[in-house]
């Protein structure tokens, strides 16, 4: 049930169904946040003082501060990045990418409920999310440390960019309470290109360029990549591509995207903004 959209359990319940189910998960939450208020935090605080004895911190003073972006994929599988359908990479630029830079393959999915936001909070607080408990929805963020507090402290405006609305998921509160400077969601677009949920990573992308290029400071920007969305018809729709089953649809979502993200990366060559820059 927690892969379930609300609006969808109405159609399947029925409102009293719902409600009655909504009133079983709050309950659920506040027991689960009850208990987990008691726990007592010592023996955690102590393992964490002993390792970050044990592991030697060097104190990083580079000569300049390097940007760092944040790319946020939507339903991107790993097998995606090497994968091939009909003896074609199904995402060639990031692939590209990949073999110019990094890439980690020993990866796994740890996300529960809050499927996106969950990947948010545990990328930029290094914490596992909470079984059926969204942290964006549940929970007060203003004092989990977090990578963007820790760069807004070290003097860098902190951005975050999607294009869809702000109170999806708390999305809006929770980013400012984990310490952005600013956000972009739906309204800031203005009337940039729609696909399928919200403005189209073509568009999202080509603003963050913008924002990164004005920028007279260190810039860390978290962009949230949204075109690529279930059921993945979005861009068929829009081209005229659509194709006869999900999982082909699903590819013609997904070079959209990958070329939208060789794209962004190329203008940051072209620029000369990625040598002076992390791209995650």
């Amino acid at each position: 049930d927690n892969r379930n959209e609300n609006r969808h359990l109405v159609n399947q319940l029925g409102l009293f169904g719902y409600a009655i189910y909504d009133l079983q998960k709050i309950a659920f939450s506040s027991v689960e946040r009850s208990r987990i208020e008691k726990l007592d935090t010592e023996p955690y605080r102590t393992f964490l003082k002993k390792r970050s004895l044990n592991r030697g911190d060097s104190n990083l003073a580079p000569a300049r501060k390097k940007n760092v972006i944040f790319l946020q994929m939507e339903s991107v599988d790993g097998i995606c990045l090497y994968g091939n359908f009909d003896g074609e990479a199904m995402m060639p630029q990031l692939r590209r990418i990949a073999d110019e830079n990094v890439s980690f393959a020993n990866t796994y999915d740890a996300t529960d409920s809050g499927r996106t936001v969950d990947a948010e909070f545990m990328v930029l607080t290094s914490l596992p999310p909470i079984k059926g408990d969204p942290a964006f929805v549940n929970f007060d963020l203003e004092k989990v440390p977090s990578l963007p507090r820790v760069l807004n402290e070290n003097g860098y405006d902190t951005i975050s960019m999607h294009g869809y609305e702000g109170q999806f998921w708390n999305r809006e509160k929770s980013h400012r309470s984990l310490g952005y400077d600013r956000d972009f969601f739906l309204p800031d677009f203005g009337s940039s290109e729609r696909i399928g949920w919200g403005i189209s990573d073509e568009a999202v992308l080509k603003r963050a360029l913008e924002v990164i290029g004005d920028s007279e400071q260190p810039i860390f920007v978290h962009i949230i990549l949204l075109t690529h969305h279930h059921p993945y018809d979005h861009v068929g729709n829009v081209t005229g591509d659509r194709r006869a089953s999900i999982e082909e649809d699903y590819l013609v979502s997904l070079r959209y995207v990958d070329a939208q993200i060789g794209t962004f990366y190329d203008s940051l060559k072209k620029s000369g903004e990625l040598e002076d820059t992390i791209l995650a």
